[in-house]
């Protein structure tokens, strides 16, 4: 780790930084966890939007939603937070996570008062919460890890006064519109690659894969036999715009991915077959978010016998790691 993040730490430690104490602001807050998928969850809202956390809106009496718990949507002048609060002696994460503004709606002007500059970049160290975040510009912002850049958060801003119960052009959340074009920070440019189109091919594959990666019931599962594969993604109508920012209007948003990646009707998986030769001894494969229910948290081991191929082991240390029942935590760099 850096010695920047490790000051910005200390600094944060030290001052209180984003503490108990700070003052409510009107949002959504994102807990920093380490669960497979919600990495970043959203977790508590009274955005006016009437939506806030999308998982919350779509969950059913008794079934919990897994689409949406990394996504939200708020009104302009409404925050994000993002903390590190919760079980296990404050934190449900066990080390320091930051927040890095992947995509954000090209910025025009920002006003003063309250609303923030984009793009962000902050680190959250275990029993912290970041400053509110107040997006100015409309539109599709995604916020990653750039320790752990599978860890994803998206939040769509859309004007005041828009909401669920909304039945007019000036007063309805949809289409949901996800600006005319937005700068990507620090990715495949530096420090931005600017103005790309909302419709174009690398805006809908970070999109696509924000929603395969943050719904587990998208992950792709390699069985014996032969099957299928059939991501879905939130249907509701969005606006993206092409390259001379004409608009696509009230584009159902799971037609248009599973249309444009070739999914509809799903994408055929060929079975899971061992090498032709046979090996020695075992191949331990770090399977990083697997749950095992003697433990708390994601992550094992498999040893698989290198001759047939077949699971002989698997490994989790319930009885060891940062708190009790912890267990292997997404174990990595084996």
């Amino acid at each position: 780790m850096n010695k920047r993040r490790i000051l910005l730490a200390v600094l944060g430690i030290l001052v209180g930084w984003g503490g108990a104490g700070m003052a409510h602001a009107t949002g959504v807050t994102f807990q920093v966890t380490d669960n497979p998928g919600s990495w970043f969850e959203c977790t508590t809202s009274d955005s006016k939007t009437g939506v806030g956390c999308v998982h919350n809106a779509l969950d059913k009496p008794g079934v919990p939603s897994t689409v949406g718990k990394s996504l939200s949507v708020i009104q302009r002048g409404e925050s994000i937070t993002f903390q590190s609060h919760a079980p296990h002696h404050g934190s449900t994460a066990n080390t320091i996570h930051t927040v890095v503004s992947l995509i954000y709606p090209t910025p025009k002007s920002i006003p003063s008062g309250i609303f923030s500059a984009m793009p962000f970049d902050t680190d959250i160290n275990v029993g912290t919460r970041s400053a509110p975040i107040t997006p100015n510009e409309l539109g599709l912002h995604v916020f990653f890890c750039d320790i752990h850049p599978y860890m994803f958060a998206a939040v769509i801003v859309v004007p005041e006064g828009h909401t669920l119960a909304g039945n007019t052009e000036s007063t309805s959340l949809f289409p949901l519109d996800l600006g005319e074009t937005v700068d990507l920070f620090k990715i495949v440019a530096e420090p931005v690659l600017p103005n790309v189109p909302t419709a174009s091919d690398l805006v809908l594959r970070l999109v696509h894969t924000f929603f395969i990666i943050t719904n587990p019931n998208n992950w792709q599962n390699y069985a014996l036999t032969s099957g299928s594969w059939n991501p879905t993604y939130p249907s509701v109508p969005v606006t993206a715009y092409f390259l001379n920012k004409s608009p696509a209007t009230g584009v159902d948003l799971n037609g248009l991915l599973q249309s444009y990646f070739g999914e509809t009707g799903g994408r055929p998986l060929a079975a899971a077959v061992p090498p032709s030769v046979p090996g020695v001894g075992q191949v331990w494969v770090d399977t990083q978010f697997e749950m095992m229910s003697d433990k708390n948290k994601p992550g094992t081991v498999t040893a698989v016998n290198a001759e047939n191929w077949k699971v002989e082991r698997k490994v989790g240390l319930p009885n060891h790691g940062t708190h009790e029942h912890d267990g292997m935590n997404n174990p990595h760099n084996m």
